[in-house]
């Protein structure tokens, strides 16, 4: 959904950030891969070294920040202040019992 903002020259795009990280946040729930216990975790693309060469490997992501759970817990609970989804909720409380 594009917002356009009357201008004195000419009409700008406003780009909606709640709502695209909205997107994102429905994605990372629909990808979680839940365990018995409540916890969930999601799957990517590292590279790894693998008999010594680099090699492209689907991991669970560890407890990280810039590219782990703690990362996309971080952007979950800023999502959920914004945007108080029952759906983000559950996936953030799966996300942090797994850190």
């Amino acid at each position: 959904m594009q917002n356009i903002v009357p201008s004195t020259s000419k009409a700008i795009y406003t780009p909606n950030y709640t709502e695209t990280a909205y997107h994102i946040g429905k994605q990372l729930a629909r990808d979680a891969i839940w365990s018995a216990d409540g916890r969930c975790n999601w799957q990517g693309a590292s590279l790894e070294i693998i008999k010594g060469e680099y090699k492209i490997a689907t991991v669970t992501f560890d407890a990280g920040i810039y590219s782990g759970l703690s990362g996309i817990t971080l952007f979950l609970a800023e999502l959920y202040l914004r945007v108080p989804d029952m759906i983000i909720e559950k996936v953030l409380h799966g996300a942090i019992k797994n850190i």
